[in-house]
């Protein structure tokens, strides 16, 4: 009769509460369960068809970007483009003057040039005069030879023969005397001409010649001695390896600049494809080039197997041995806007072909003869 307890009504509500409690839990669970078997279950199914139907490759994006280099010794004096800015065709990029003309400026034991090319024409028409006076001579002792070969021959001392190697020896001296004669004339006139020309610049003295050397280094750069280099194409402005004011020399990097037309930039996809997938790309196979998964676009495979690669290192897989692949060459559809920094160089990308579009033709394949 001590273990005997009695229970009322309410510890019975209590008990039947209680196991209504667990029931629901119970089921809660399965519930829980069930939706996590479906949905990992469905997610399976899905791998499963994606990869049936899909194959997707690593890749990188490839710009060809241009690398504005300087074919002389320069002075860079106004950069008209920033980092970043965008480049339209014909704008002005920068502005330059060649360093050889600078140095030339600041020799101050230079001549002006009109001085120099009147001091050279003085100098070649003396030498003419003195050709002439020379041939004149030797003119004149050919003649005297010809007539004492005359009497020579006459008194049996001497041959025709020796009168005509004279004869044609006067014949060409007297050529080259009249084209000597010709020359002095031209001289003439030039050294006359410049002569005008020293006259009008006032720099016939050292003095005045001097004087006009400092002027010639305060010119004003921007009217007469500077060049400017533009742009024919629109892009953007990537790189920037001087700045204002800055001498740059022959080979030296001054910029890079992104052409934003796709042929110009010879933009192209390349994907590291296993060389059991390389039958999936086929030449002319659309396929979809997908950046940061959220940008799509179309493109096509352009060359099926390029050339066997090693694998980047944070592609290759501890559970395989293969560590080298096909790397495949893909372009571009036209007529697409795709965002700048989409297409830069070095950006990864995941190539995905439809198994279902892989074109087969026999045309579309290349082969080697052996």
């Amino acid at each position: 009769m001590k273990n005997f307890m009695y229970k009322g009504p309410e510890r019975q509500a209590e008990i039947e509460y209680l196991l209504k409690k667990k029931k629901q839990k119970i089921a809660r669970q399965q519930a829980v369960f069930v939706a996590l078997f479906l949905l990992l279950l469905a997610g399976l199914i899905y791998y499963i068809s994606y990869k049936q139907y899909y194959v997707e490759f690593p890749g990188k994006v490839h710009v060809n970007v241009h690398e504005v280099k300087v074919m002389d010794d320069m002075i860079i004096f106004d950069m008209n483009k920033e980092l970043g800015d965008v480049v339209a065709p014909g704008d002005t990029v920068f502005s330059y003057m060649y360093l050889t003309y600078l140095l030339e400026q600041e020799n101050v034991n230079r001549e002006i040039d009109v001085l120099t090319d009147y001091r050279k024409s003085k100098l070649a028409l003396e030498d003419a005069l003195n050709e002439v006076a020379v041939l004149e001579t030797r003119a004149a002792e050919l003649e005297k030879s010809i007539s004492e070969t005359d009497r020579h021959i006459c008194l049996g001392l001497s041959t025709h023969a020796e009168k005509s190697a004279l004869e044609r020896q006067l014949h060409e001296t007297e050529a080259a005397l009249q084209a000597r004669r010709n020359s002095v004339r031209m001289l003439k006139g030039q050294l006359e001409e410049l002569a005008k020309a020293v006259e009008k610049s006032g720099v016939n003295n050292n003095t005045t010649q001097i004087q006009n050397l400092t002027k010639l280094k305060k010119k004003d750069f921007d009217k007469g001695v500077l060049r400017y280099y533009q742009y024919m194409d629109s892009g953007v402005v990537t790189k920037l390896s001087v700045a204002r004011r800055t001498m740059v020399f022959r080979q030296e990097e001054v910029m890079h600049i992104q052409p934003l037309d796709a042929d110009a930039s010879n933009i192209y996809v390349s994907a590291y494809v296993p060389f059991d997938k390389v039958k999936y790309c086929t030449r002319g196979t659309p396929v979809e080039v997908i950046i940061n998964n959220d940008i799509v676009l179309d493109g096509y495979v352009a060359v099926q197997g390029a050339c066997a690669i090693e694998l980047p290192q944070n592609l290759q897989s501890n559970f395989s041995s293969k560590d080298r692949v096909n790397q495949t060459i893909f372009r571009l559809k036209k007529g697409q806007q795709v965002p700048f920094w989409c297409l830069s160089e070095g950006t990864p990308v995941t190539v995905r072909i439809r198994k279902i579009d892989i074109n087969d033709k026999d045309d579309t394949r290349v082969y080697i003869k052996t």
